[in-house]
């Protein structure tokens, strides 16, 4: 290996101060470095050049078919090399050209597969300027690969995503056509419970009342005694219809309820199920899963807020804590 320390000194150096070789070395040196900056920024002009031929076709009035036999028969060049140098030109920054015009157009036209993202941790993990193109060719197949990755494992959580609000739709559904059915049975038993009530007072109002004393018989009276107790076994009949009934409405009411609460846990897995694929690590997509989890969130708040204003004061209480408790776990 050669002593390259003493190459910098020797660079920056005082001419006054130098041998008659070191002299002729340094400038010779100068001469072909100044040669490959004007070499580069000259095939740089010709890329510009080049891709303004194949867009305005100014070929034609030469006499060539089209841009292929231009690139063949005038410059000397494949069509391909051609096109290398347009794609260069349209899809790498000018400043990023520029400063790296010297290792050719080749070698600057396996970058143009990438972003600039790609580009910059390419540039962290080798050096351009002394780079094969094998070298460089592998940095671009593995970013490719890696973008490649990133982008199906994405679209398997969008999947998962669009799968579980389907769900948790149904969910929902469900639960709020519960909520409404609860709150119809409530009515019911309500109801029913006043007339309860009701034929209870008529019935102590029937046994509170005092019999005639009939010391002869009077069939007047009878029939209106008669009629009586038949209006006495007749409530009795209604009460315990009415208890019959209400006994019902409270069974279906726990059964309700218990539908809810499987419901309640269901909906729990779900959204259990929802934060999983937000699990997956993709590199360079992190903000991208933040945002669509946040909308889901958003959606699933909206909801939950819903819900809670149709519940009684004494459940939406409850809910609320339970959130309340969720976040306090979170930090948030």
């Amino acid at each position: 290996m050669g002593n390259y320390e003493h190459f910098d000194q020797l660079m920056l150096a005082d001419n006054s101060g130098l041998t008659v070789e070191q002299q002729q070395f340094k400038d010779l040196h100068e001469r072909i470095c100044y040669n490959a900056r004007k070499s580069a920024e000259h095939w740089v002009e010709m890329a510009s050049a080049i891709r303004e031929m194949h867009d305005s076709k100014r070929y034609k009035a030469a006499g060539f078919e089209d841009f292929a036999d231009y690139t063949v028969n005038a410059l000397g060049i494949k069509e391909r090399q051609a096109y290398n140098y347009i794609s260069v030109i349209e899809k790498l920054p000018e400043e990023f050209i520029r400063v790296h015009a010297t290792i050719g157009v080749t070698k600057l036209a396996l970058l143009t597969s990438v972003n600039e993202e790609e580009r910059e941790e390419i540039l962290e993990k080798i050096d351009l300027d002394t780079a094969k193109t094998a070298e460089i060719n592998a940095a671009v197949k593995a970013a490719i690969e890696e973008r490649d990755k990133a982008t199906q494992q994405l679209a398997l959580v969008l999947e998962e995503k669009a799968d579980l609000e389907k769900e948790n739709a149904q969910y929902q559904a469900e639960y709020s056509d519960l909520i409404k059915e609860q709150k119809g049975i409530r009515a019911d038993q309500k109801r029913l419970e006043e007339e309860n009530e009701e034929l209870r007072e008529k019935l102590a109002e029937k046994e509170s009342a005092e019999p005639t004393v009939i010391y002869q018989p009077d069939p007047e009276q009878a029939k209106k005694l008669d009629k009586a107790e038949e209006e006495k076994h007749v409530l009795e009949d209604e009460i315990a219809s009415k208890d019959k009934a209400l006994e019902e409405e409270r069974a279906a009411k726990a059964t309700m309820e218990k539908e809810m609460e499987t419901l309640r846990k269901r909906l729990e897995q779900a959204e259990t199920a929802k934060t999983e694929p937000a699990k997956v690590e993709i590199k360079g997509d992190a903000v991208v899963v933040f945002k669509v989890k946040f909308e889901t969130f958003q959606d699933l708040l909206d909801e939950m807020c819903a819900l809670i204003g149709e519940m009684d004061d004494e459940s939406a209480k409850k809910c609320k804590a339970a959130v309340h408790a969720v976040f306090d776990d979170c930090g948030i």
